[in-house]
């Protein structure tokens, strides 16, 4: 082997172990994300929870109005979630209100 062949494997052997030590540190950072998860004790959803699609389609909406009822606060949200989930009873509650404001004909 002469020195330029030496040379480029040792470079590929170094190249490879910061790829090895970047990956192990990327690791040991999810391992400890997990752990803090865990440890938080993640929410599962609950079953009366509805997606705001699911919200749309029972109250025969678009997902636009229901969005404009959550932001004028007809309808409540659940708090500190990514997606917008809404309580059935809300829905319920939501249509009762809306009855009762309803002109007789």
């Amino acid at each position: 082997m002469n020195t330029a062949e030496a040379l480029s494997a040792l470079i590929d052997q170094s190249a490879l172990t910061q790829a090895l030590r970047a990956l192990q540190n990327e690791v040991a950072g999810l391992r400890r994300e997990i752990a803090e998860l865990k440890r938080k004790g993640a929410q599962q959803v609950s079953p009366d929870l509805l997606r705001l699609k699911e919200v749309a389609v029972r109250l025969n909406l678009s997902t636009k109005s229901v969005r404009r009822l959550v932001e004028e606060g007809l309808l409540r949200r659940i708090a500190g979630c990514r997606h917008i989930l809404i309580p059935a009873s809300e829905i319920v509650s939501y249509q009762q209100k809306a009855l009762l404001a309803t002109p007789p004909a």
